[in-house]
């Protein structure tokens, strides 16, 4: 089994508002959620190489379901608006990982752009 990280690590806190379409097809944003206790790495991701590379996040929130009981993070948060120190960004992708030998969840990696 994986260790969970020591919560000192764990400073930062988001807002996250889940998006849906209305009636008319189009995106609005549900009322805000703050997510306490998680991890957010302002850095620049890429993919590819040399003149081929594409930027598929400009940030990286990790988020560890040992402190978030009951939490589910799925495809529903795809285009859901996160704000980080004043920022806006929507979450692009997201990865699920596993304990070892278990089927439980140990964390979330929200790729945002």
């Amino acid at each position: 089994m994986l260790d969970n990280p020591d919560e000192s690590f764990l400073i930062h806190q988001i807002e996250v508002s889940k998006s849906e379409l209305n009636d008319y097809d189009t995106q609005v944003y549900l009322e805000s959620e703050t997510i306490a206790n998680v991890r957010v790495d302002e850095r620049e991701v890429y993919s590819g190489s040399g003149s081929q590379r594409q930027n598929v996040a400009n940030a990286t929130i990790y988020i560890y379901a040992f402190n978030q009981p009951g939490r589910v993070i799925d495809d529903t948060w795809l285009d859901a608006k996160v704000t980080f120190h004043g920022k806006a960004y929507l979450v692009k992708s997201i990865n699920t990982y596993s304990q070892v030998g278990v089927d439980e969840t140990y964390s979330w990696e929200l790729g945002v752009i």
